[in-house]
């Protein structure tokens, strides 16, 4: 892949991603609106959760970081590339039918083992949503292992495009359905987006001559190299997987509406990290595969500093704009003052580690894609047990629903550290430090005056955003903004930082 390649495939990426990610927003903003951020929508904020986790095992990044490398380097094998293709479909299938099957039989159990909920009208809910986001992440399984063999093959458009009608259509089935079909419609606007995601990109795969067979016979070098990659990088989103749940647990467990504040910070915490994050990993993990030496830590380096040079204005932006963005979105309907505010203490943390976190799951996507599995898992565990203690320790503490985001950080950070000095070590030859840190450097100078001007916005002490969402606090919203962005980019031009 060229360099022009690269800029462009980053920019598709990340544009498409935006547009997920706005929808996204609006998604939330919907459900809060007719749900709030009370009972309910902590039920189905948590249900979702479930299958939301399960995601992270067997599709997305565990199943991504074990097939892209074996798929790039079998693009010109067309024989052993079907195999392959066919015995992963007979994987995903069965792994589908276990999940389908257990959730429809034991969602009860399910339920009352990971959340904390008391109340009977809560849990009865919570029993109907889990089989059928079940049903959805089926769909998001296969979906998200077309969409890896299309990124193996340098095809970014249509797995960038497929996600977005996940958002639209559950804010469709909501807006006409939800008079008849209470809360449920979440789910059955999740299977059908799920479904559509499904079929748009295996329309896009069968253009790469790929069909939908299976095939039983599990053996062979390139299945036994996926699974030895597959199986650590379960292990390790397992972890992550585990740490998220005792966080909802914990959450569950700090009264009502403290699920939906730690999920719906989640949310803006996602938008640009999700936008950024996953424009330059997902572009950068093939090239890590199959470079070595000068290459790979050009291309290692490369991606520490766009991630750094994408998240650094953003985290600051949002961090001193994250009441306004909370109370635009979300403060309507059932959404109320008093949620904008918790919300935007758990949102103020998060934001801290958002370089921190991207930098820890860049440094795990190095280590995948040059099979030091093992590192990753261990230094997960860590974090895993770091972000537990420390949980505990705060909640034990009266931090609260705050205790979450400052384990996370907390957590993330020595991890981060930890990955970096032991990946330098015994991965990458010759590396250097210095342009990581000039890079640094340079770009938290150019974000100086953005910083300056955010502080000025907060002097101003303007409480639009106390009042909810409105046309106003929109327009103001928009026009600090944009000023943000063009005091950015001008930065970035006159220190000759290069956005893509």
């Amino acid at each position: 892949m060229n360099k022009e390649n690269k800029k462009r495939n980053t920019f598709i990426v990340a544009f498409f991603t935006l547009l997920s990610r706005l929808l996204g927003i609006i998604r939330v903003r919907v459900i809060s609106s007719v749900f709030g951020a009370g009972a309910i929508a902590d039920v189905i904020n948590f249900t979702f959760s479930i299958p939301n986790n399960f995601r992270k095992l067997f599709a997305e990044g565990a199943l991504h970081v074990a097939i892209i490398p074996e798929f790039s380097k079998l693009k010109e094998d067309e024989v052993e590339t079907q195999i392959l293709h066919f015995q992963l479909l007979t994987i995903q299938t069965l792994i589908s039918t276990v999940i389908i099957v257990l959730s429809f039989i034991f969602a009860k159990p399910i339920v009352n083992f990971l959340s904390n909920f008391t109340d009977q009208n809560q849990l009865n809910l919570a029993y109907k949503l889990l089989p059928l986001f079940s049903i959805f992440l089926v769909f998001i399984l296969f979906s998200s292992y077309f969409s890896a063999i299309l990124q193996s093959r340098n095809a970014f458009l249509i797995q960038a495009i497929s996600p977005l009608f996940y958002s639209v259509s559950i804010i469709v089935i909501i807006y006409f359905f939800t008079s008849e079909l209470g809360p449920v419609s979440i789910g059955i606007g999740a299977i059908i987006g799920g479904g559509l995601q499904f079929f748009i990109n295996y329309l896009r795969l069968k253009k790469e001559n790929f069909k939908f067979r299976l095939l039983f016979k599990l053996s062979g070098v390139h299945i036994v190299n996926v699974l030895r990659k597959w199986f650590p990088a379960i292990l390790t989103a397992l972890i992550g997987i585990i740490s998220q749940q005792v966080a909802f647990y914990f959450a569950s467990s700090l009264g009502e509406g403290s699920v939906s504040a730690f999920s719906n910070s989640l949310i803006f915490w996602q938008t640009p990290y999700g936008i950024f994050f996953t424009a330059v990993a997902t572009v950068s993990f093939p090239l890590l595969s199959v470079s070595t030496g000068e290459k790979l830590n050009q291309t290692f380096s490369d991606g520490l500093n766009q991630l750094v040079t994408f998240l650094l204005p953003s985290t600051i932006f949002l961090f001193f704009f994250r009441k306004e963005a909370i109370s635009l979105v979300l403060m309507t309907g059932k959404f109320t003052l008093e949620n904008t505010i918790i919300t935007s203490k758990v949102l103020a943390w998060y934001l801290m580690g958002m370089i921190i976190i991207a930098w820890y799951n860049f440094i795990q996507k190095l280590c995948y894609s040059k099979t030091s599995e093992k590192l990753a898992f261990k230094v997960s565990v860590l974090v895993m047990i770091l972000d537990v203690l420390t949980t505990f320790i705060f909640i034990k503490n009266g931090f609260k629903i705050i205790s979450l985001p400052i384990a996370n950080l907390i957590s993330h950070l020595i991890g981060m550290i930890i990955l970096l000095v032991l990946v330098v070590k015994s991965e990458l030859t010759n590396f250097e430090f210095k342009p990581i840190v000039l890079g640094c450097i340079k770009r938290i100078i150019a974000c100086l005056p953005l910083l300056l001007f955010c502080i000025f916005y907060q002097s101003l002490n303007n409480n639009l955003w106390q009042f909810g969402s409105s046309l106003k606090l929109l327009y103001s919203f928009c026009i600090y903004f944009f000023i943000s962005c063009g005091v950015t980019v001008l930065m970035y031009k006159i220190l000759k930082i290069n956005i893509f």
